[in-house]
């Protein structure tokens, strides 16, 4: 079944619609990834042509999606394009994807660009986020200092803002208690104190999916 099913969704990244493609990839990422995770094996000509198929593609959508697809398959031998897309691409959503992408399939060689992205990310909270959460999928734990440094050292909201969201996904205990004096200060913004709640409750969540997936799981959203 498992088979059909990626031979299937290949034929729709090979031959369906363009604005079909990225939604594919992004498929036969996920597809790829339970089959790893049931260790059922899968065809390595898909990792074929989604890597070939990133070398050429010109969109950022394309491009987004065909990392996180690599990143979901663990393919290792993409990780070389994918660091090289990491120090090329001067877009902060798509360094995001890559960074997220190079956490997902395990690339321990992405640990001290993802580290130096972070440390210069202050200003930019979404790929700091994104590099903090690809950081912890490698095992990297040193970014937690990290970031409880640069949320010690900015004044800017903004900054702290993102770096307490950075921090929830990160999901390391050490945050909880600093995390607690943020949202126990009156002084401090309610956007700060807002995102402070919200970081502690996803550090503390037990769950492996968010609260509300129960709620949502095959809900008709038309209705």
């Amino acid at each position: 079944g498992l088979r059909s099913e990626e031979s299937f969704l290949l034929k729709q990244f090979a031959q369906g619609q363009s604005r079909m493609r990225p939604w594919a990839a992004l498929a036969l990422g996920l597809h790829g990834y339970h089959a790893l995770e049931e260790d059922v094996a899968h065809y390595d000509s898909t990792n074929v042509a989604l890597r070939r198929t990133l070398e050429r593609t010109r969109s950022s959508a394309d491009a987004n999606a065909l990392c996180l697809a690599l990143g979901l398959r663990r393919d290792s031998e993409a990780v070389p394009a994918l660091l090289e897309h990491l120090e090329s691409t001067r877009d902060d959503v798509q360094r995001g994807r890559v960074a997220m992408a190079l956490g997902l399939s395990g690339a321990r060689e992405a640990i001290e660009p993802l580290q130096e992205i972070v440390r210069e990310s202050r200003y930019h909270p979404s790929l700091l986020r994104d590099a903090a959460v690809a950081l912890a999928l490698l095992g990297s734990r040193g970014m937690t200092s990290d970031l409880l440094a640069i949320l010690e050292e900015s004044r800017s909201n903004a900054v702290r803002v993102g770096v307490v969201s950075a921090i929830g996904f990160v999901g390391d205990v050490r945050t909880v208690e600093p995390l607690l004096e943020i949202l126990g200060d009156p002084q401090k913004s309610t956007s700060l104190r807002t995102s402070a709640a919200q970081a502690l409750g996803i550090v503390c969540e037990d769950e492996s999916l968010p609260w509300n997936a129960g709620f949502i799981n095959r809900m008709n959203y038309t209705a």
